[in-house]
């Protein structure tokens, strides 16, 4: 009797370690076929080395986590209808990493209908940071919003008494002028607004920065259009201080400009929502150990991807199981101090679903960039 009441125990301890064992799916829209298909190629391959490092590790126990990702050639209604193949046909357990700015807007506002989280979008919009959209967001990098302010802080802290902001007059441009604006404000800098469009001459733009002539510029702008800007104001002999959005490329764009030109610009700033793969951080090295071992490419794209990935397998980790969607938002809500290999730890509450919130900041010399500390 005793022996068939410990081979009973023992088929119950079997059956419930095969039964908590999981898939869990992570789903996401993104533009494979875009004018940023090589661009999201990199983030996937970054992505799928975290996943692939977690299951090898057990790093979720017993459980295994796969990326499910459709294609939405960057276009929202596409984005629509790949949400709803993630729902009846994958049913996936939450959304993850969805690409781009209309995108992620489209997916916020489904995510109470479908009952999921959507974690670290790609994307800067303030509006999935705070507000009603971000009810169902947990966010990894920082916002549009957060860069913007910090650079005008730096420009400040440089003595700039007059700031002039291009800007891409779409979702982006607004959210980065409008916090810009209210920082410089806030801080006593007087301010200069200049919209760009794709029908709007560089031209144009030049000859109005020209006539107000203000101290520094902030770009967040395309860096072709920023390129024929800096040509302009260097052969009108203005040189202000330059503080430019990552998306601007300004290092790039530096580096194209003939070198007698790019030296005349004596104060080049720009910033980045993660750091260089030369920098000495703790999540840098691991990404670099791991991608040596599957293969990765050593790209920043394929970096952030890492990061995202990493980053939401030690979300799970310190949730541990979930029952639903509700109990798993609940449990990320009681995260602190979360250490993802980065100086700032990440903490969230009911109130606050922001992670990181600091931006990354290099001063550019002869084709070189310099932490700014």
């Amino acid at each position: 009797m005793k022996r068939l009441l410990a081979f009973a125990m023992i088929a119950v301890f079997t059956f419930s370690s095969i039964s908590i064992a999981r898939t869990i799916k992570a789903g996401s829209s993104m533009g494979l076929t875009s004018v940023y298909a090589e661009l999201v190629s990199e983030l996937i391959n970054g992505i799928n080395i975290a996943f692939k490092n977690a299951n090898k590790k057990n790093a979720l126990g017993n459980d295994r986590i796969v990326f499910v990702v459709y294609d939405d050639s960057y276009n929202s209604a596409n984005t629509v209808s790949n949400l709803q193949k993630l729902y009846v046909k994958d049913k996936v357990d939450f959304l993850f990493a969805i690409f781009g700015t209309p995108p992620s807007i489209a997916t916020a506002e489904r995510l109470k209908f479908y009952k999921w989280l959507l974690f670290f979008p790609i994307t800067g919009f303030s509006q999935l940071y705070s507000g009603e959209l971000s009810e169902m967001v947990f966010t990894l990098l920082p916002s549009y919003d957060h860069e913007a302010r910090q650079l005008v802080d730096l420009a400040k802290k440089h003595g700039t008494k007059s700031l002039g902001i291009i800007y891409y007059a779409n979702l982006y441009g607004f959210d980065v002028v409008g916090a810009a604006e209210q920082e410089a404000r806030r801080l006593g800098i007087k301010i200069y607004k200049y919209s760009y469009l794709p029908t709007k001459e560089a031209s144009e733009i030049a000859a109005n920065v020209l006539k107000d002539r203000p101290d520094a510029l902030l770009l967040a702008i395309p860096k072709s259009v920023a390129k024929s800007l800096m040509v302009r104001f260097v052969k009108s002999e203005y040189y202000p201080d330059i503080y430019g959005e990552f998306y601007t490329r300004i290092a790039s764009v530096m580096n194209n400009l003939p070198s007698p030109y790019a030296s005349k610009f004596k104060r080049v700033y720009t910033s980045s929502f993660l750091p260089r793969l030369s920098d000495n951080y703790r999540i840098v090295k691991e990404y670099k150990r791991i991608a040596s071992t599957y293969g990765g490419s050593l790209t920043p794209a394929e970096f952030e991807g890492y990061v995202l990935a990493s980053s939401l397998v030690k979300v799970l980790q310190r949730v541990g199981s979930w029952k639903n969607t509700m109990d798993l938002k609940r449990k990320v809500e009681n995260i602190r101090d979360l250490d993802i290999g980065l100086p700032e730890k990440i903490s969230y509450s009911p109130k606050d679903h922001t992670g990181l919130t600091k931006i990354f900041i290099y001063q550019y010399k002869n084709g070189n960039l310099y932490p700014v500390h």
